[in-house]
């Protein structure tokens, strides 16, 4: 048996599919929206990463540099190279890309770090 479509049943069902089709540029927007903030933020956890590893690594050399000019042999290349990542922590400056974190703590105990080298 045929039936007849309803003028009011169409009107439904498009609207339905209005409503679908807008639902799926909507959730593509969020999609696209945080893919982005993801990004940047993967980038931000990346140049932190580079400043905990090489703030280890100047804690590591300076102990060895301090331990040799106990001993009474001097590492002047040691002693620039450790200069340069200390500049380069602090004012973002140097081979290294390195990034100055804005956080308080971490800049005084940079400050109080470079003081005392």
């Amino acid at each position: 048996m045929y039936t007849k479509e309803t003028s009011f049943s169409r009107r439904t069902k498009q609207a339905e599919q209005h409503a679908a089709s807008l639902l799926q540029q909507i959730l593509i927007f969020v999609l696209i929206f945080l893919v982005i903030f993801m990004m940047v933020q993967i980038q931000n956890l990346h140049g932190t990463a580079h400043v905990v590893n090489y703030a280890g690594l100047v804690r590591g050399a300076t102990q060895r540099e301090v331990k040799l000019e106990i001993t009474g042999t001097a590492n002047d290349m040691q002693i620039e190279y450790l200069d340069k990542i200390l500049s380069g922590l602090k004012y973002e400056d140097g081979n290294y890309n390195l990034v100055s974190p804005k956080d308080p703590a971490y800049q005084q105990c940079l400050d109080n770090q470079i003081e005392y080298w």
